[in-house]
C-alpha cells in the first residue's frame, strides 16, 4: 500500500492593508512600505503557523503549495504572487517548510475564486502537500 502523503490546508482572511498586487509593487512601492507589508504578514500568521508546526511538523521532503484567492479585489491571477510570496516566507520562518528554494518547494500554483456570499474582504485558501512528481 502506498505511503499517505502529508497535507495541510487552511484559510487566511487578509486585512485590507495586506492586499497588494504584484503590479503595485513593481510600480515603485517604497522599500519601507514593502517592509511594513512583510511585518504585517508575519504578525497575521505567527500564531496560526506555530500551531500548524506543532500539530503537523515540518515538510522534510519537497512540497507544493496551492493558493486560492477570493474576495472583493479583482486582480489578475498572477497579481496574487506577491501575497503568496509573503505567506511562503512566513511558512519558512515558522519552520513548516525548510526553505523556499526549488530543493524544498517544487511547485507553487495560484487560483482565483469568486467572492463567497457574505465575504467582506480577501481570503486565501492555502494547501501544502508533499510533492508528487508525476
Amino acid at each position: 500500500m502506498p505511503k499517505e502523503l502529508k497535507q495541510i490546508s487552511f484559510t487566511l482572511e487578509l486585512p485590507k492593508h495586506l492586499v497588494v498586487s504584484l503590479n503595485a509593487i513593481y510600480s515603485g512601492s517604497h522599500w519601507y512600505k514593502r517592509h511594513e507589508i512583510k511585518e504585517g504578514y508575519k504578525a497575521l500568521t505567527k500564531g496560526l503557523f506555530a500551531e500548524l508546526k506543532e500539530r503537523y511538523g515540518a515538510f522534510d521532503e519537497p512540497c507544493e503549495i496551492a493558493f486560492d484567492f477570493s474576495g472583493t479585489r479583482i486582480f489578475d491571477c498572477d497579481n496574487h504572487v506577491y501575497m503568496g510570496k509573503m505567506i511562503q516566507d512566513c511558512l519558512v520562518k515558522a519552520g513548516i517548510i525548510i526553505d523556499d528554494t526549488a530543493k524544498h518547494l517544487a511547485k507553487v500554483s495560484y487560483a482565483k475564486s469568486p467572492k463567497r456570499e457574505g465575504q467582506k474582504g480577501v481570503s486565501v485558501a492555502v494547501e501544502i502537500k508533499q510533492w508528487r512528481n508525476s
